[in-house]
Order: structure tokens, then C-alpha cells, then sequence
């Protein structure tokens, strides 16, 4: 049995790719990131301890040092952003970080069979708060305990501990939004509101992705049935606007960006900020109403090897330092409202009404939810 495991576990090991993270390599700068400075440590890294969770907190520091390195099982730390945290935080602390990059139902999977094979090889989970939460229900995540950085207060856009029992928590948002483009739909003409999209001359110039291969749709019927005020009525009447399907969300957005339709129902920021700095011509919509918000996550794994390292590397990651790097590369939004967000002008929304989903929200965009928007909103 214990051979058929490792097996399947030197199977899936080849069908990830793992990043070697060298230190020194260097990233390749964004379009026209501004250069700012960074904090010269992390939140309360050089203040002596004067309470028992900044003494607990220098010896995590301590104990972490000690173990030198950790392993991060990531859907989003690649290419440049994977150097970059990788070359930074070694700098900050003297930790070595080896990222494996993949797909979130391999990661779990993955680490069900090194569970099972009693191996320890991933010590931080990263991807989706939907992943994360499957991670903690199948019992492959063990609680944080205290991270000064998240017990800071006044200057998050949402409240990064989205997990009471302490096992989850959010590190960036996933803002989506109507889109549109601007060589075909005028400043007068646009959308300001989610029921403006209803109006007839919109009729046939929507793309959208299938609600059953795809979650946006469905993010955004929980979204508007729970915190918007919206009902299945609209969701119906969204339906018979004859929307333009896509099966992939960069088929949806190169619709959008070729002119083939005038609006994407919704299209995330961070991904299409990377396009319009390089000149697409469209922008999102903020609609009155308000939009739609998810999170990406950060679990310890269970028994992890480095438990001291992983908890130093995901307080880092919500410290102002952390949060910087990504967002200079437009490869992820900043979670505090103290950092500099580089999203290109002409691709931010004003964030007056994000509504972030919450875990149950999460757990309940299901095959189920995605089946009967498909078929009974939506007639498809």
C-alpha cells in the first residue's frame, strides 16, 4: 500500500513544475512601476518584546531562523513574483523559500497522498479561499496562532481573517467588475449601474463565461442576491439578454479587448491591468450598487516541517513589505490601504463598496448553485 502511495506521489511531482528560486536572480520591473521605499522592517521586528505576544513573537522569529527554510505549495507566486518574494524575504530573515507552482485541486490531492505516505514536504498553502477551505475541511491545515501584522487595525480594505478557527487567512483581493471597451461604449453611454446592463441596447454585446465552467457568474449571484440587493429576477433577466458564452476567462477578456463585444459582464482587475498597461483599450465599470470581492489565501499545512518559518513568511506576506512587492508588479492588489497600488489609472475602481466573499459564501458556490443558474436562470 505504502508503495502504490509514494507512486502516485512521484506521479504528480512530475506533473508540477517547481520553481528554484535563486537568490540574487533579479525581476523583471513592471511597465512604469514608480520605485518606492519599503519599509525598513516589519511591523514590530525591532521593537523590544514588551507584551507576552511579542515575546512569543521573537522566539517564532528565533525558532524559524533556526529551521531555515520552507516550502510554499502556490497557484500565484510565479515568474517574477516568485523571485522577487523569494530574493526579499530571504534578504529580510536568512530563509530559504522553494516555491512549487500548480493548480489548486492538484495541490490538494497532493498533499491528501503526503498525508496519507506520513511525508512533509509543503509547509504554506497559497491559491483561492475556495482551495483553502477544502485544505481545511479534509484536515491537511493547522491554526496560525498570533501574526502581529494581522492584528493591525484601520488599514485593511477587508479584514484579512476571514477564518474564525484561525486556519485561513486572506493576503490579496480578486476584484471583478463589468468591464468595457472604450472604443466602443462612450464615457455618456456607460453602465453605472448593475440594472443599467439590462437595458436593450446591450442586448447581444455582453460576454460572459459559462456559469458550469467557470465561478464568476456564480460569484456574483451570490454576490448580488446576498449584498447587493438583487434577486433571481435579475439574474433571469441578465439571461435573456442573448450573452456571449466563452469556456475560459481569456477567452472572455479577448473578446472584449478585440472589439467583438462591447462589455465582459465581468472581468477581473488584477488580470486586466496587466493588459491595459500594455495599451488595451478598456476599463471597469464602478457600479453603484457595488462589487464583488474574493480573496487569495494562505493555510499552514498540518505537521508541516517549518511551522515557524511558515508563520514568519505569512505575517511577512500581510506586512507592508510584502504586500509591496506584488503590487509593483501588478501581480497582485494590495489587501492594506497603506500600500501603493499600481494598478494603471485608467484600470482602478474607487473600492467604495467591495463585497468580499465570505468562507460560507465560498462553500456554497457549488456544482449544485452553478447547475441551476445554468438551467433555471439562465435556460441554458
Amino acid at each position: 500500500m505504502k508503495k502504490c502511495v509514494l507512486m502516485a506521489l512521484a506521479s504528480m511531482l512530475a506533473a508540477m513544475l517547481v520553481l528554484s528560486c535563486t537568490p540574487g536572480a533579479t525581476p523583471t520591473a513592471a511597465p512604469d512601476a514608480r520605485p518606492v521605499s519599503t519599509p525598513a522592517s516589519v511591523p514590530s521586528a525591532n521593537l523590544p518584546p514588551s507584551t507576552p505576544q511579542e515575546v512569543e513573537w521573537q522566539k517564532v522569529e528565533e525558532a524559524a531562523k533556526k529551521q531555515g527554510k520552507l516550502t510554499v505549495y502556490s497557484f500565484s507566486f510565479v515568474g517574477d513574483l516568485g523571485l522577487a518574494l523569494s530574493k526579499a524575504f530571504k534578504d529580510r530573515y536568512g530563509i530559504q523559500m522553494e516555491l512549487v507552482a500548480g493548480s489548486g485541486a492538484v495541490f490538494l490531492e497532493r498533499l491528501k497522498v503526503e498525508s496519507r505516505a506520513g511525508q512533509r514536504v509543503a509547509d504554506v498553502l497559497e491559491g483561492s479561499a475556495t482551495n483553502g477551505i477544502l485544505a481545511k475541511k479534509d484536515g491537511l491545515t493547522q491554526p496560525f496562532g498570533f501574526l502581529p501584522a494581522a492584528a493591525e487595525t484601520g488599514i485593511w480594505l477587508f479584514d484579512p481573517r476571514i477564518d474564525p478557527d484561525n486556519n485561513l487567512i486572506g493576503y490579496s483581493p480578486s476584484i471583478s467588475t463589468t468591464w468595457a471597451n472604450t472604443k466602443l461604449v462612450s464615457q455618456a453611454e456607460e453602465p453605472k449601474s448593475w440594472r443599467d446592463l439590462l437595458a436593450p441596447k446591450w442586448k447581444g454585446k455582453m460576454v460572459v463565461t459559462e456559469p458550469d465552467t467557470m465561478p464568476l457568474p456564480t460569484v456574483y449571484y451570490i454576490a448580488f442576491t446576498r449584498y447587493m440587493g438583487l434577486d433571481d429576477d435579475y439574474f433571469r433577466a441578465i439571461g435573456k439578454q442573448d450573452l456571449i458564452f466563452t469556456t475560459t476567462q481569456r477567452e472572455n477578456d479577448s473578446k472584449l479587448i478585440r472589439g467583438e463585444a462591447p462589455l465582459s459582464f465581468t472581468s477581473n482587475l488584477t488580470s486586466m491591468s496587466m493588459l491595459v498597461a500594455e495599451g488595451a483599450p478598456v476599463k471597469p465599470l464602478d457600479m453603484k450598487e457595488g462589487v464583488a470581492g474574493r480573496v487569495q489565501t494562505l493555510n499552514i499545512v498540518k505537521d508541516a516541517a517549518h511551522p515557524n518559518a511558515a508563520r514568519i513568511f505569512i505575517n511577512w506576506l500581510l506586512s507592508a513589505e510584502g504586500q509591496t512587492i506584488g503590487a509593483r508588479l501588478r501581480s497582485t492588489l494590495p489587501l492594506r490601504t497603506d500600500v501603493q497600488d499600481f494598478t494603471p489609472a485608467a484600470a482602478r475602481v474607487k473600492y467604495t463598496k467591495v463585497f468580499p466573499l465570505t468562507p460560507k459564501d465560498e462553500n456554497d458556490n457549488t456544482k449544485a448553485l452553478r447547475d441551476r443558474v445554468v438551467s433555471k436562470l439562465w435556460g441554458r
